[in-house]
């Protein structure tokens, strides 16, 4: 996500685009494996900005990170360390 720059684990939304013609004969009566239909797929989520409006990327790992922290300006320990005026 971001261009490299966010990762996430846990549960993710993407996308599985088929053949249209292949799935048709997948449907029917082939016996080829559903692989053969595949196209394409990917993240749905390109883009992610946190509370602030800024691209999130990876934690510094040492202090608290300046710009592009997830949930906000979060601390270590996921404290918002600055108030949100928006």
């Amino acid at each position: 996500m971001n261009g490299g720059l966010a990762t996430f684990g846990g549960s993710h939304i993407q996308y599985v685009d088929y053949d249209r013609s292949l799935f048709s004969s997948y449907m029917g009566t082939s016996d080829m494996p559903a692989s053969d239909m595949v196209v394409g797929m990917g993240d749905m989520i390109e883009r992610v900005v946190n509370l602030k409006g800024e691209l999130v990327g990876k934690r510094n790992g040492e202090s608290e990170t300046a710009v592009g922290a997830h949930y906000g300006n979060t601390g270590k320990h996921y404290c918002l360390l600055n108030h949100l005026i928006i």
